[in-house]
């Protein structure tokens, strides 16, 4: 299974790489802490409903969710409908507890920088907590 940190994926962005992002988080996760991704929770794809990102079966896909459990189950299983570029984001990005709205504030970008200045062995930072 292909893989990819939060850094390396930062860096295909910024080259402006066409890079499908999916979060296979469930809705209310991804009202709390969105990425830019297209949401199709991982339940949809267990059971084979993809059609909202059938045009991307060639295309670069990058998978998250909340842990990396999820997605890389989703990742398994959309190698194995035929998707021939899809990679799992290693690590997890999740907000804490109640200051989850405070996480708006937070870029992408800022989460990177903040990743890159801190070992990833247990980075922690504002607002979210990275796990490797």
């Amino acid at each position: 299974m292909n893989t990819i940190t939060p850094q390396e994926l930062k860096a295909k962005l910024d080259a402006n790489e066409n890079v499908h992002l999916l979060d296979v988080r469930e809705p209310h996760e991804n009202a709390e802490f969105n990425i830019g991704g297209t949401l199709l929770p991982l339940g949809q794809i267990q059971t084979m409903q993809v059609d909202d990102i059938e045009d991307w079966r060639n295309e670069e896909v990058v998978v998250y969710c909340r842990s990396g459990m999820r997605s890389m189950q989703a990742t398994m299983i959309l190698q194995q409908l035929g998707f021939s570029n899809v990679t799992n984001l290693t690590g997890a990005v999740t907000t804490t507890g109640a200051t989850t709205s405070c996480f708006h504030n937070l870029t992408f970008d800022e989460m990177c920088e903040s990743v890159t200045r801190t070992p990833v062995s247990a980075t922690v930072l504002p607002l979210v907590t990275y796990y490797a």
